[in-house]
């Protein structure tokens, strides 16, 4: 266990903390809550924000599934074969 080498807190903090809580106290609590939701409007809002993070990860996974197969890669390489014949192609019925 390491030791406890941090100084107490200080005063001035303490006792403004102290202060800030005093405030509250005296004051009404009701200014500070917030606007309670019904039940079924906090899980349809849960329920949204799980499938809108279900969506998310699937995106994600599917993703970095294609950046790991190279498969962008090897579709880039044959398109610029295919490119490259084209246009040996039209070279060859520019020269006739």
């Amino acid at each position: 266990m390491p030791a406890n080498n941090s100084a107490p807190l200080p005063w001035e903090k303490t006792l403004q903390d102290l202060a800030i809580l005093r405030t509250m106290s005296t004051s009404p609590l009701s200014r500070f809550s917030v606007a309670e939701t019904s039940s079924s409007e906090a899980n349809s809002a849960a329920d949204a924000s799980l499938k809108a993070s279900y969506a998310f990860q699937q995106k994600s996974r599917s993703a970095l599934r294609l950046h790991n197969s190279n498969a962008a890669s090897n579709s880039t390489h044959q398109l610029d074969h295919a490119k490259e014949h084209i246009n040996q192609v039209l070279d060859g019925l520019e020269d006739r």
